[in-house]
């Protein structure tokens, strides 16, 4: 048996899971250290079942029935959980990362607009300098928004 490593703090619906590198949800215990802490308002897209499994689908592990493997099912992609950790880097200090179920992963920017970057963890850093080049666009011209997002790489948009 193989202890699992927190790295995701995510909290949802008054209630909070610790996540593993590997997406998988479980009650916390103890003092895990510094934690990324991701506030979500709604369930995360629902990771796809692995063709030769034959349990159900994402759960909290410890919450309910373990697939036929043993295996605990992931609550986040791995490609999410891997996203979160290279986000948290950009994220001003103090706030938490938010999911939002419509515009994705993103956080409270330190200038007072909130930031999206998407469901689709792909491109990242591209988003990341498309989010920059919007920043500074903005802000040479004295616009301040309260919503940029980057979700769609070749549709970004502020409000």
């Amino acid at each position: 048996m193989t202890e699992r490593i927190p790295l995701i703090a995510w909290y949802q619906d008054g209630t909070m899971a610790w996540i593993d590198a590997q997406g998988v949800a479980f009650p916390p215990r103890g003092q895990p250290g510094n934690l990324i802490s991701v506030v979500a308002n709604g369930n995360p897209p629902q990771v796809q079942p692995d063709p030769q499994s034959t349990g159900a689908g994402p759960q909290i592990a410890g919450a309910g029935p373990q697939q036929s493997t043993g295996q605990k099912p992931p609550f986040l992609d791995p490609a999410m959980v891997q996203a979160i950790i290279n986000l948290s880097a950009y994220v001003p200090g103090g706030p938490a990362m938010v999911y939002d179920t419509t515009y994705g992963l993103g956080w409270q920017d330190a200038h007072g607009w909130q930031v999206y970057f998407g469901q689709n963890t792909d491109d990242i850093p591209m988003k990341l300098k498309v989010y920059q080049a919007i920043v500074d666009t903005l802000t040479n011209k004295g616009i301040r928004p309260t919503l940029i997002s980057v979700e769609y790489l070749d549709a970004p948009f502020y409000k």
